[in-house]
């Protein structure tokens, strides 16, 4: 079962929020098609593109406590 906690959910809801934010937004007549596509591919993306910062940057953490000689709790004999 999928277990959300309280910051996830907040997360979650901003990031939802954004995109319909900019899906309205695409949606004035007056901007061009372009810059419409844009500011929602923006907002779908750029939480894609912190979780993998996010992904990459805990994945380097993890393999940096993993050395040997490393005596962090992680490291196993």
């Amino acid at each position: 079962m999928l277990a959300v906690n309280g910051p996830e959910v907040v997360m979650l809801t901003l990031w939802v929020l954004g995109v319909v934010g900019a899906v309205y937004g695409a949606a004035d007549p007056r901007g061009s098609t372009v810059r419409r596509a844009v500011v929602v591919l923006v907002a779908v993306l750029v939480p894609v593109v912190g979780s993998l910062v996010g992904l990459a940057s805990a994945v380097v953490r993890s393999r940096r406590g993993h050395r040997a000689g490393s005596d962090d709790g992680w490291t196993v004999r």
